[in-house]
């Protein structure tokens, strides 16, 4: 950064907020190097400035594994809200403010959020009686979370397509009247739209629409407060009252009722229970997790768990019991058949997800009654499932075969019930292409149920 941000930021840094915001978790832990890498003056956008100027460095703490908003299920986002408006209500009295209110400026470290972006925070006007980034916090954070309570579209989604979250009338639209007209919605989509449009009639300018300084700076604060103050009211309005249900929420307990798995969730427990205790992983990667059972045994076992699921109701599950146990899960709403592309400008600015994964280096992979879904359901080859777990997986890999004759495999929708030469699907397939990037330590069948799972250790040497 240039060095008049260089002074700005030491100088929030050296306040008492920070400070204790860092030692809290809640703001990443950010401070001066000694000396500027040589290699880092070399970068474009630096080597570029006069001689004389040299650029303002600081270094943070590493997240272990990047997790951005199109990924977070619902909850997540309360969570990423809450500390976004914490923060900026904590640097007030300090003399600074909070310029963004987005989203993105947060990550997950397990299931507690951190603010990253350090240089947000800056010198605040002390007549100023506006919280500059008000609509950026409707936008990504409210209105996302609006089209959540009402529709349950998961507000992760718009983020795909737009990094700034939803416009007051795209909100309106989709609302529809009725339910637009009703509170939060009224206050944070329908009364902006119609001042938009009126404004748009009357070709009023953005700064004519804002009000005048206050008288005091104690007057300035006071009115950024009830504001701040009001944003959490309508946050805490527009949140489930109830846990999200899907028909993947209770999933695992239907499972344990059929009659044909009579012991099989049991025998299920007891061998991942021993494969943790033998191979004491200290991350793992569970993909398919459901509501996270086994996720949290992992982490129970010390292991840091990134979780991740197509299933945006079972994330928020799995969020909520972390958060509550103080398990370190990053829980995350990812389709592995349609994986979280890179996404900005130059793909850039987020990076896809297996390509995290696969840096990561997440120690033991868990696929349970998952690869039935991407063979029998979403079309994907056995070989090609081989290939990504061999991608993925460094060491251990947990997984678990369900054969075409399933009971419950036949019930799902677009059930594949043909094989083919190209792509056949049976155990000794299964057996036989996983073989060539792992090795079997130990495999049993689950209760008589047809089921199998697997502890495999990856060839040494294989680089997939």
């Amino acid at each position: 950064m240039s060095p008049k941000a260089g002074l700005v930021l030491e100088g929030f840094l050296a306040t008492e907020v920070a400070q204790r915001g860092i030692a809290q978790g809640k703001l990443v832990a950010t401070r001066k190097p000694d000396s500027i890498p040589e290699e880092l003056l070399k970068v474009p956008d630096v080597s570029d400035w006069p001689d004389k100027i040299r650029p303002a460095v600081f270094e943070h703490e590493t997240v272990s594994f990047a997790n951005y908003p199109n990924e977070w299920p619902a909850e997540m986002f309360e969570s990423a809200a809450r500390l976004t408006l914490n923060l900026a209500a904590d640097v007030l009295p300090s003399g600074f403010n909070l310029k963004d209110g987005s989203p993105w400026n947060v990550m997950f470290r397990g299931s507690e959020p951190v603010f990253l972006d350090m240089a947000s925070f800056e010198p605040r006007d002390p007549l100023e009686r506006v919280w500059i980034p008000y609509g950026q916090f409707v936008r990504t954070f409210l209105l996302p979370l609006i089209i959540w309570r009402a529709m349950r579209l998961p507000p992760g989604q718009h983020f795909q397509v737009s990094r700034d979250g939803m416009k007051p009338a795209e909100c309106f639209r989709q609302l529809g009247l009725a339910r637009a007209l009703r509170s939060p919605a009224l206050e944070m989509c329908t009364i902006p739209s119609a001042l938009a449009w009126w404004a748009g009639k009357r070709k009023k300018t953005t700064a004519e629409l804002r009000p005048a300084r206050a008288r005091s700076a104690e007057e300035a604060q006071f009115v950024i407060s009830r504001l701040l103050r009001r944003l959490d009211r309508a946050l805490g309005r527009v949140v489930m009252r109830d846990p999200a249900k899907s028909e993947w929420t209770s999933y695992a307990e239907e499972v344990a009722k059929r009659e044909f798995a009579s012991g099989y969730f049991e025998a299920k427990r007891q061998f991942v229970a021993e494969v943790l205790e033998l191979a004491r992983p200290a991350s793992c990667l569970d993909i398919g997790c459901n509501t996270g059972y086994f996720s949290l045994m992992a982490a129970a076992a010390g292991a840091r768990v990134v979780a991740v699921d197509s299933d945006a109701a079972s994330m928020g599950a799995l969020y909520r019991k972390a958060r509550l146990e103080g398990q370190n899960i990053l829980p995350l709403v990812v389709d592995i058949a349609r994986p979280t592309p890179a996404l900005g400008w130059n793909n850039s600015e987020s990076f896809a997800f297996l390509d995290r994964a696969e840096r990561a280096g997440l120690e033991m992979v868990m696929m349970l009654a998952l690869i039935h879904h991407l063979c029998l359901v979403e079309r994907v080859p056995l070989v090609e499932v081989a290939r990504l777990a061999g991608q993925l997986a460094p060491r251990w890999l947990v997984i678990e075969f369900v054969p075409r004759e399933d009971p419950l495999a036949q019930r799902m929708p677009g059930y594949w019930t043909s094989d083919s030469d190209w792509s056949p699907y049976s155990r000794q397939a299964f057996e036989e292409v996983f073989g060539r990037y792992f090795r079997s330590v130990r495999n049993t069948e689950l209760a008589g149920s047809g089921r199998w799972i697997y502890l495999m250790e990856r060839r040494q040497g294989d680089s997939g």
